[in-house]
């Protein structure tokens, strides 16, 4: 979230704090979807929104923001196999000392931590930003 709070220029720490329970699922519970992609949604819609009290320019961009969101998605299931943490991780976090071997040493075979999948979804957003522009 800290890197998405800086790429879109925001000037308070909310988006980061809007962010901390994202660790391990949502606060542990790895049944539900990974952080990263449940943090890109946020991002995403931030990034899009319109407060121009225009209603129809508001359901366009909330629109963009859904369909971003859901390509970005898409991908990242298309390259890690699924969205939910704990099948993604196979470690469950909320067995501290399970989360700390984790993370100290990963298991033989797994390459993609956590950290990898942020870096997917900030990839993912960086090249959103660069279609834009063109």
């Amino acid at each position: 979230m800290q890197v998405m709070h800086k790429a879109y220029g925001f000037d308070d720490d909310a988006m980061i704090w809007a962010g901390t329970t994202f660790f391990g699922g949502i606060s542990g519970h790895q049944d539900g979807v990974c952080g990263a992609v449940s943090g890109i949604g946020i991002a995403l819609g931030l990034r899009y929104r319109d407060t121009s009290g225009d209603k129809e320019k508001e359901q366009k961009s909330r629109e963009l923001a859904i369909s971003k969101t859901g390509e970005i998605v898409k991908q990242f299931k298309k390259r890690f196999g699924t969205i939910v943490c704990i099948n993604l991780v196979g470690v469950d976090f909320s067995d501290p000392e399970a989360a700390k071997r984790h993370f100290e040493n990963p298991p033989c075979g797994i390459t993609d931590t956590c950290p990898d999948f942020v870096r997917f979804v900030v990839e993912k957003m960086i090249e959103l930003e660069e279609q834009s522009e063109e």
